[in-house]
């Protein structure tokens, strides 16, 4: 009988301390940040995202895709600080762009698996201005006529011939003299130099920056004024004939309308979620009626499914789905596009697999404001 008691009270605390540390976990999550991004202050386009979205830069020299559908690339990193007084417009897993609108210099970076000194200085039209020569793994030039400079970094720590490209613009150059423009391109091109110089920090990583790091993403849309199209990075399900992957989404790609996650079981086990607003749909553009499965999914709305890709035995490793979001214009609709794309060797017994890990993914994915049906 003491025995039973014992167990009991065993019982109710492991139940209370489940309770707890849900409650903890739910609370963490809710104090993340959001991945914020609104209209660009003081442009006609463009996004531009606040600081804690992305506080430096982190960037592969693979895509997303080498990184998390295969094992195949060791998942380096190069890891810097933002310039001064920028914020990021864009990024992927392979580069990223920024800008200081104040003083309207933007920047973008790009590490590259394997780019020669010799091939970058051959692009500089005029010998004068190369700056550096790489000799001491800094290789610089500008061009006048594009008020850019270009930089390349050796990143040897990640493999030999991995470099970091960067480039700056300087605008509001365009119309000064040569010997002014010059000097100005100059100045800009050896202080990033050597702002950067042994401040590029290269490490092999397990998980991606953005992975737990953040609760969602917000971003002003430019196709639809007034609307904020909204990712949360909650639980995603997926079931293949062969595995099933259940993963917390995450992050790789912000590009003002178009968005990509990824969940990954493993590296090599993972599905590619890209999700965009746009006025081109990949459903219904120049597509056959009988290419395209009409169906009412759990959020009622209708939407249009195309499969782009079938195994021999006829299932579906590649499909996108699309709904009207806006048809202000008639001729000219505006979508909310959604590609479901796992890595190679995954795929969903038929198309009504597919439906149902899409339903799954739907609530994780929100259009806010008054102007989106």
């Amino acid at each position: 009988m003491k025995m039973k008691k014992l167990t009991a009270m065993l019982l109710g605390l492991l139940l209370l301390f489940c309770a707890v540390s849900a409650g903890a976990a739910e609370g963490n999550a809710a104090e993340l940040p959001f991945i914020e991004a609104g209209p660009l202050q003081g442009y006609f386009t463009g996004v531009s995202m606040t600081a804690e979205s992305y506080p430096q830069v982190c960037i592969s020299p693979y895509g997303a895709s080498s990184l998390f559908e295969s094992d195949y690339r060791e998942p380096w990193y190069a890891t810097f600080s933002c310039p001064e007084g920028t914020v990021c417009t864009e990024f992927d897993a392979e580069s990223c762009h920024l800008i200081n609108t104040e003083t309207d210099t933007q920047y973008m970076y790009q590490l590259m698996e394997d780019y020669s000194y010799e091939s970058f200085l051959n692009k500089c039209e005029d010998e004068s201005n190369i700056l550096l020569d790489g000799s001491d793994k800094i290789a610089a030039y500008i061009s006048l006529k594009g008020s850019k400079c270009y930089l390349l970094f050796g990143v040897d720590e990640i493999r030999k011939g991995a470099k970091l490209y960067t480039l700056i613009y300087l605008g509001g150059t365009y119309r000064m003299e040569d010997a002014e423009k010059a000097a100005l391109l100059k100045d800009a091109a050896l202080a990033e130099a050597e702002r950067l110089k042994g401040n590029i920090v290269c490490e092999k990583k397990d998980t991606f920056w953005t992975d737990g790091a953040y609760q969602g993403v917000k971003v002003a849309s430019e196709k639809i004024k007034g609307m904020t199209l909204a990712v949360t990075m909650g639980e995603a399900a997926f079931h293949f004939t062969d595995n099933e992957i259940t993963d917390v989404i995450f992050p790789t790609g912000v590009d003002s309308d178009s968005l990509s996650f990824y969940a990954v079981k493993e590296r090599g086990a993972a599905v590619n979620i890209k999700v965009d607003v746009n006025t081109y749909s990949p459903v219904f553009y120049n597509r056959e009626e009988s290419e395209i499965t009409r169906t009412t999914l759990n959020d009622g709305n209708e939407w249009g499914i195309y499969v782009s890709n079938i195994d021999d035995n006829g299932r579906p490793f590649n499909a996108y789905a699309s709904r009207i979001l806006n048809q202000d214009d008639p001729d000219n609709p505006v979508y909310l596009n959604i590609q479901l794309d796992p890595a190679g060797g995954l795929y969903w017994a038929d198309l009504d697999a597919f439906v149902a890990d899409l339903n799954g993914v739907l609530p994780l994915v929100q259009t806010e404001g008054s102007t989106a049906e």
